[in-house]
């Protein structure tokens, strides 16, 4: 029975060990993943709202934008600068060369990318948009190839080729709801958005040491972004401009921000689109719901970043996505044939394959550096295992060249004695006593004494 009983103790600590495990690995994500989930979706639904022509049809989505990078921009500095840990003290201590490098090219392709994918939502479906969206990866190969960063696989290659067929299938199954504008704006931000990513490794790879998280990244990347949003409002939109209700075919929904201007001749509808406060404390209202939505959203991604696997975010990148198409269809009534249900699963088997590549490659790449790194400090302590054996040896062999150098000179003074040994005709009384001489300066006539010297090498 004791026996029994503590077996039963033991399997029990270990279920419980598990599920703790289970709940600290897996569970404890679940409520980021579902704030994640929750706020990419209201996102969504905020700015197909907001832009597209069916609803508010919102005239100025760059305006928008800009606004909404504006608020990052406050945000990420607010952020980093309270709590420096978070990589204020690694931006604060950047030089304006290194600031500027990062946050000109990746602000601007960044601005460029979110600019054009919200001029899209104002012309296509939600579905749509999100299908061609995720067909980002085509143009990141792309680009990594270019730029020498990827390389060159065939099943790369596949995995273009089957994303590119879903492409097809549902531009094919949009039918007459086809917009060719639309279509072009999220191509292309598509492509930017492949590009964005490859330009933020290629440019990030070089900075030492590396940013600290992701809100580093965006303090400095967003005031590049805000800038040149700006710059684009203001050469394209023009939102000061006058702004002619009757002839505007998108303003067909809901018009929040739209206002009438009343005059002697009567009521016309044209004008100043912010022609009084309550438009502009409409705007900012508005413009300011959307930034919360986004920088929530970033917040818990940026969790899911710092605490979950690749992998989580891999499957949680593919199932927000299908989330937004199904959304797209709930609320917004998009349509859903055959061709496009095909175009939409050759999409997503095409980005998961993708991405469970790119997983199992950073992991090979991660154990071939672990392996060069244990190959080459193996090398560092057999060179200093051998340094130290030459060393030893280096030592040795200066003791016995003093001890030559000792012996040969010691030979001479008694060659010399000898000599005059000789030369003089003294008695065996005078040559025992040059012996002795040279016995004690260490040497000895017939060049034995190297046991002596050796001997005397601690005291000299």
């Amino acid at each position: 029975m004791i026996v029994g009983s503590s077996i039963l103790n033991t399997v029990r600590s270990r279920t419980a060990a598990s599920l703790a495990n289970f709940n600290k690995d897996h569970c404890s994500l679940f409520f980021p993943m579902f704030g994640w989930f929750l706020f990419s979706s209201l996102l969504s639904v905020y700015n197909k709202y907001v832009f597209g022509k069916d609803h508010m049809a919102f005239p100025f989505p760059l305006l928008m934008t800009c606004f909404h990078f504006f608020c990052q921009w406050i945000f990420s500095s607010l952020l980093t600068t309270y709590f420096p840990n978070l990589g204020g003290d690694q931006v604060s201590a950047m030089s304006w060369s290194t600031f500027l490098r990062i946050s000109i090219p990746c602000g601007l392709v960044t601005s460029l990318d979110v600019g054009f994918s919200n001029m899209a939502l104002a012309r296509i479906t939600l579905s749509f948009y999100t299908m061609v969206k995720a067909s980002s990866p085509i143009f990141t190969v792309g680009f990594a190839f270019a730029l020498g960063i990827e390389r060159f696989s065939f099943t790369l290659i596949w995995i273009v080729l089957i994303i590119v067929a879903g492409e097809l299938l549902s531009a094919l199954g949009e039918g007459v709801e086809f917009d060719r504008i639309g279509f072009f704006l999220i191509l292309t931000a598509s492509a930017l958005s492949g590009l964005r990513w490859t330009i933020v490794q290629k440019i990030l790879s070089n900075v030492h040491p590396p940013l600290r998280t992701t809100f580093a990244l965006m303090r400095i990347v967003s005031p590049s972004m805000f800038v040149s949003m700006l710059i684009f409002v203001v050469s394209y939109e023009k939102p000061w401009g006058a702004y002619d209700y009757a002839t505007n075919s998108t303003m067909t929904g809901t018009r929040l921000l739209e206002d009438t201007i009343n005059t002697d001749e009567g009521e016309v509808n044209s004008g100043p689109y912010f022609n009084n406060s309550h438009v502009f404390f409409s705007f900012i209202g508005l413009a300011g719901f959307g930034a919360i939505l986004a920088i929530t959203m970033i917040v818990f991604e940026f969790y899911l970043i710092m605490k979950s696997s690749a992998i989580v975010l891999m499957i949680g990148g593919v199932l927000k996505e299908i989330i937004t198409i199904v959304i797209g269809i709930l609320v917004f009534n998009d349509h859903m044939n055959t061709n496009k249900f095909m175009g939409c699963v050759l999409i997503f088997l095409g980005v998961l394959v993708y991405k469970i590549s790119a997983n199992f490659s950073k992991i090979k790449d991660e154990d071939c550096d672990a392996i060069k790194e244990q190959e080459e400090d193996r090398m560092i302590d057999d060179a200093e295992d051998c340094g130290k054996k030459n060393e030893d040896y280096n030592y040795d062999n200066d003791d016995l060249d003093i001890a030559e150098h000792f012996v040969i000179d010691d030979d001479d003074d008694d060659d010399d004695n000898v000599d005059d040994n000789d030369n003089n005709n003294d008695n065996d009384n005078d040559y025992d006593e040059n012996i002795f001489i040279c016995n004690d300066n260490n040497g000895s006539i017939d060049g034995k004494g190297s046991d002596k010297i050796l001997s005397r090498r601690g005291s000299s």
